[in-house]
């Protein structure tokens, strides 16, 4: 059904094919001239066999943008300076989202940066894994994670990360928590990793209404 509960824009673009091409052609139609062509059932005369193909210019749904929170833990000037531990999770950042009246879709956009620094690297190549989860511990639901290999070279590691959580089950207590846990995974006992700074955690969530 092309119509419903959305808001449309003033004109939408339409693909189709005409009988004598293999082709797809577009072209741009108006808001008024879809309505009277759903109204007599029918297509335009040089259009017959339309398709009608919904994007995001066609059909477009009111986004809601619920709350954003950052979880600051050092803006890196100066350095931080702690040390982070070998295998061992470590906590770096923590966000609580109010969810109040969200739409039937709500969805989490998150991002981070984080700087540290790496001594006594061996000749083969370490990590630093980074994992998001929804809940305030290591043991919340995993959302994502992101593993940075350290290079016997590298001296100070920059990492950046954004993803998504999709289609989030409303909170009964109306709060979302969102946690940012990193972890040293050297090759070697000598290995050693600082927190330098920055360290920043955001999270946005929207709802589709």
């Amino acid at each position: 059904m092309l119509f419903g509960n959305l808001l449309f824009s003033s004109s939408i673009h339409v693909r189709f094919k005409s009988p004598n091409k293999n082709s797809f052609d577009s072209c741009c139609i108006s808001l008024e001239q879809i309505k009277v062509l759903a109204a007599k059932r029918t297509t335009p005369p040089d259009e017959q066999h339309i398709i009608w193909q919904i994007d995001r210019l066609e059909e477009r749904a009111i986004v809601r943008t619920l709350i954003a929170r950052t979880s600051l833990g050092s803006a890196g000037i100066p350095p931080l300076n702690v040390s982070l531990g070998a295998n061992i999770p470590t906590l770096l950042g923590i966000v609580g989202l109010n969810i109040f009246n969200p739409g039937p879709i709500i969805r989490t956009q998150f991002n981070g940066t984080y700087r540290i620094s790496l001594s006594n690297v061996s000749s083969l190549p370490s990590s630093i894994r980074f994992e998001i989860f929804r809940g305030a511990s290591y043991t919340g639901q995993p959302i994502y994670v992101l593993s940075q290999p350290v290079f016997p070279n590298d001296s100070t590691i920059p990492a950046s990360f954004e993803g998504s959580d999709y289609n989030v089950p409303a909170p009964a207590n109306e709060q979302l928590i969102y946690s940012c846990f990193a972890t040293f995974v050297p090759v070697s006992a000598s290995e050693q990793a600082t927190r330098l700074g920055p360290e920043c955690f955001n999270a946005v969530a929207y709802s589709d209404d």
